[in-house]
Parts: C-alpha cells; sequence; structure tokens
C-alpha cells in the first residue's frame, strides 16, 4: 500500500485507550487520522469467523445502518462477521476502522488485502 503509515505518540491516542490501566505500547494508523474518525458515533463489531446465514444478515443490516446514518464502523479485518462489517459499511457510503492483529505492512488474512484497500480508498483507517 502506498499510503504512509504513522507512528501515534501516547498523547495522540484516542482518549479512551488513554483511559485504559496498559494502553498499547504503539499504536499505527494508516489512512484518515483515527481521531477524526472517531469524532462519530462509534460501533464495534467482531463475532465468529465461521457466520451463519443470520449472523450474516444481521451483520450487513447493522452495520451499512449504523455508517449509513454517520457512525463509524469498527472491526477487526477477520474472516467472517468482521470483513462483513467492513463490506457493509463501505457500502452504505460509511466510515470504517480496521483494528489489525499485525502489522499494517503485512495485512492479515492476506485474502483481505483487497478489502484494507477500499477501506483506506473509502477515507477509512487502518490500526495497528
Amino acid at each position: 500500500m502506498s499510503m504512509k503509515v504513522n507512528r501515534l505518540s501516547p498523547q495522540d491516542y484516542p482518549e479512551r485507550l488513554g483511559l485504559l490501566h496498559q494502553p498499547p505500547s504503539g499504536l499505527y494508523e494508516m489512512g484518515q487520522p483515527i481521531n477524526d474518525l472517531l469524532t462519530r458515533p462509534a460501533l464495534g463489531i467482531v463475532g465468529s469467523r465461521k457466520v451463519s446465514n443470520y449472523g450474516r444478515e444481521v451483520t450487513s443490516r447493522l452495520a451499512a445502518d449504523f455508517a449509513g446514518k454517520g457512525g463509524t464502523v469498527i472491526s477487526g479485518l477477520a474472516l467472517g462477521v468482521d470483513s462483513i462489517a467492513h463490506q457493509a459499511a463501505i457500502e452504505a457510503g460509511g466510515l470504517t476502522i480496521a483494528v489489525l492483529p499485525s502489522s499494517i505492512e503485512s495485512i492479515y488474512p492476506a485474502s483481505h488485502s483487497g478489502l484494507a484497500r477500499q477501506i483506506l480508498q473509502k477515507r477509512g483507517s487502518l490500526l495497528s
């Protein structure tokens, strides 16, 4: 990916992370600044990698409705519910943040590299 990865200093962490007893020792972002995206209402959506048809439908509707009304959807870019939530937010014209289990330069799972690019192209953010 050609965008620049920014390392946040602890004083630039989102306010909620700064309140943790043990905030992350390092935080990296790519795309829109995380603090800009968190000025809107935010909804975290995570769930099973092996999602049922019902779970797929509920996740898609919830993420699309929330993002379509101006909220930011936050999930983990994992298989299943996470990727469904990101895709639904994008398709609704909304914003989404992917919190990665790996470095931003090494998208995991690799099969979601295209989804990560879509998130960045649609003014979202990757966070690691």
